[in-house]
């Protein structure tokens, strides 16, 4: 058969005897030879241009040491089944337009990556970053930018692996955004934003620090302070939140609403302040069943049922020594008086000279100059019944301030019980001479 064209050409030499129908086998004139030549010089010119092609359409292949081109398709023959893209030696490739998809036919972005991995634990990554650098403080990173013009010299935000060391665990993801208008300049780790570390703790601004030991954290830091907000639709007034500065812990509502405190699986309502500034604690609504703080200072403690109820317990070293209790009429203020809590009781002693050394007297208060009622100076009933007055005569506290002493009058009425009794006695003795 004559061979025409290059797809003609037979892979056994014998029976390549002419080029297009020019004689070239054995014996052949030497002008045979060089016309020959020069048609096989047009033929792989055809070949170049594209105008012949090399095979049948079913096996247009072109292999080259372990790289096979097969129509648009490029694969490797080699049995690893890599093949290295490195057109100008440099490492750099690019590709001017269209999608790249790996592991798909169909990608439908810039590259579009897709795996097979039917696996819920196990990550079949589908783009991988990798430091061929060893070290404590390698990194690697995904960086962005918006401007076509800086041609990708001008990163202005990335995620980046920070750390890890020669095993590449321990390390942290941070995030890291360009805070000034010269995107001209690479992100780096200095434009640090937030981090996640190895122990699942978030840092906002700073390196994140359990502070309590609880476990997981997420810290946020500034150097005047830091607010976590929550909002609803209202961006202006919709909006609460919780903050720190200096000293102080923030909790905030913007809007004319409430702060709840909530707890228990159910997320039942324990306590609230309100937004005119009332404290409710164990009920929803002013005055109701628990103890609402107003915000003028009155404290309200109600309980539902409407027999005697104890209101108030107090305890002093994991004793209980008083309570206040109430009726449906009347309110009590008790005092633990219990005999099996008292020892060395006696009822013989002499009330009426103690009595007559207590010094009743009627004055006003210096802040309240109008008012005149009657009463005890404390140090004047502490001389007679010590346990009716706190403090100490004259004292002052470290800075020079006065520390006032103080007179519970109800402790004088079993001076003054025993001292009627005495009276009564003596009364009655009078009356039977």
């Amino acid at each position: 058969m004559a061979k025409n064209s290059v797809r003609d050409y037979s892979a056994t030499n014998a029976d390549n005897t002419d080029i297009q129908s020019i004689d070239i086998s054995e014996g052949c004139s030497p002008a045979g030879i060089n016309n020959a030549i020069r048609e096989v010089m047009v033929d792989l010119k055809n070949v170049s241009t594209g105008a012949v092609a090399l095979e049948t359409p079913s096996a247009d292949q072109l292999n080259v040491d372990n790289l096979r081109l097969d129509g648009n398709t490029i694969s490797s023959t080699d049995t690893n089944g890599n093949v290295t893209i490195d057109p100008d030696g440099t490492g750099n490739t690019v590709i001017s337009s269209g999608n790249v998809g790996v592991g798909t036919s169909s990608p439908n972005s810039h590259l579009t990556t897709q795996t097979t991995s039917t696996s819920t634990s196990a990550f079949d990554f589908g783009v991988q970053i990798n430091n061929s650098f060893a070290s404590n403080d390698s990194i690697c990173a995904l960086g962005f930018h918006n401007r076509a013009d800086v041609n990708g010299t001008g990163i202005g935000g990335a995620i980046a692996y920070v750390g890890g060391g020669a095993s590449g665990g321990s390390g942290n993801i941070t995030f890291n955004i360009k805070d000034n208008t010269d995107i001209s300049n690479v992100v780096d780790v200095a434009d640090e934003k937030m981090r996640i570390d190895s122990s699942g703790n978030v840092g906002v601004g700073t390196t994140p620090v359990d502070s309590f030991g609880f476990g997981k954290a997420v810290d946020i830091s500034s150097a005047s302070g830091s607010f976590f907000y929550a909002r609803d639709s209202d961006s202006v007034n919709g909006v609460g939140g919780i903050g720190y500065s200096g000293t102080d812990l923030y909790v905030s509502n913007k809007a004319s609403g409430n702060i709840k405190f909530l707890c228990n699986t159910d997320a039942t309502e324990r306590m609230r302040i309100t937004s005119s500034g009332a404290l409710l604690v164990a009920t929803t609504t002013a005055g109701g069943d628990g103890y609402t703080l107003e915000a003028n200072g009155f404290l309200t403690h109600a309980r539902a049922s409407g027999g005697a109820q104890s209101m108030v317990g107090y305890k002093n070293g994991g004793n209980f020594v008083g309570e206040i209790r109430t009726s449906t009429t009347a309110t009590a203020y008790i005092t633990s008086s219990d005999y099996r809590l008292k020892e060395n009781v006696t009822y013989d002693w002499d009330a009426t000279t103690r009595l007559k050394q207590l010094k009743p007297a009627r004055f006003n208060f210096i802040i309240d100059p109008d008012t005149v009622v009657d009463g005890f100076l404390a140090h004047e009933a502490q001389a007679v019944v010590p346990e009716s007055v706190t403090g100490t005569h004259n004292d002052i506290d470290d800075d020079g301030n006065p520390v006032y002493q103080g007179i519970d009058q109800a402790k004088l009425v079993p001076l003054l019980v025993k001292t009627i009794q005495e009276l009564e006695a003596r009364i009655t003795a009078l009356e039977a001479e």
